[in-house]
């Protein structure tokens, strides 16, 4: 019964157009808008490394990371129009648990999330050159993500009964998360080196990015992007990789802790 609850879910997403169009065309988007305001600005072959782009290896993981996140919209979707919209009385009459039926959404939310996030970096490798740094990690933390992400959502959706205020939430915190660690604008210096620190370096979207950015196989100096920042790149740094990926994980288990007991106390 779960498996065919996780296909009716999968089913939901695959048929809901503004979903595709957000999470795979949009990104995909951007992608190519990013790559033709760089190519139109980025002179020479210093950042090309074994025939891969480097700057669009950066806008690539800059995207896949971010889009992971933001994924928590997907949750938050079906949770509104199921347990607080008119489909809620079929599920509390169905033979399987209200918990069964979250719990097969947020395993569709994360594999239409990893789906998409797999679609940016075959356009990535395939059409701009993109390198793919360690897929491993790569793979583990689009997973570790989206799952943070669902359970964020799942937070939010007990605290907050209006759609749009969740989804706002989740928008705001997404780009200031970016915006913090330099993902749009190159890192910026907060005054205070705790606060600067955490934000480059601490912030799911930093511990995610960087870690990706940290196995690459390619030299790194402060010349290697002309005219762009360095972002805290190392050579096959896999230690560091690790490192922000058990934070994340330990992160993940915490906030669905959290949300378990909460759960608890105020049943949905």
């Amino acid at each position: 019964m779960l498996l065919t609850m996780i296909k009716h879910y999968v089913k939901r997403i695959a048929s809901d157009y503004i979903m595709l169009l957000v999470y795979i065309l949009l990104p995909t988007g951007l992608l190519a808008l990013n790559m033709i305001v760089n190519n139109a600005n980025v002179e020479g072959t210093e950042h090309i490394y074994n025939g891969f782009d480097m700057i669009a290896s950066v806008v690539v993981m800059n995207l896949l990371v971010m889009f992971q996140i933001f994924s928590s919209s997907t949750i938050i979707d079906y949770l509104h129009s199921d347990i607080n919209g008119e489909r809620r009385w079929r599920l509390l009459a169905a033979p399987a648990t209200l918990g069964s039926y979250i719990f097969a959404a947020t395993v569709a939310a994360i594999l239409f999330s990893m789906i998409s996030g797999a679609i940016l970096l075959l356009v990535g490798y395939f059409v701009f050159n993109a390198y793919m740094f360690n897929l491993l990690i790569v793979i583990g933390i689009m997973f570790i993500l989206s799952l943070m992400a669902q359970i964020f959502g799942m937070f939010l959706f007990m605290f907050f009964k209006k759609k749009s205020t969740t989804e706002a939430i989740i928008l705001v915190s997404g780009f200031a998360m970016t915006i913090a660690a330099g993902g749009f604008l190159g890192e910026i210096n907060f005054g205070v080196q705790v606060v600067t620190t955490f934000f480059q370096e601490y912030t799911p979207f930093a511990l995610g990015f960087r870690a990706i950015l940290h196995t690459g196989n390619f030299p790194v100096s402060e010349n290697f992007f002309s005219g762009f920042y360095n972002f805290g790149m190392s050579q096959n740094n896999l230690t560091y990789a690790l490192r922000n990926l058990c934070i994340l994980t330990a992160i993940t288990a915490v906030m669905g802790v959290i949300v378990a007991v909460i759960a608890r106390r105020r049943p949905l």
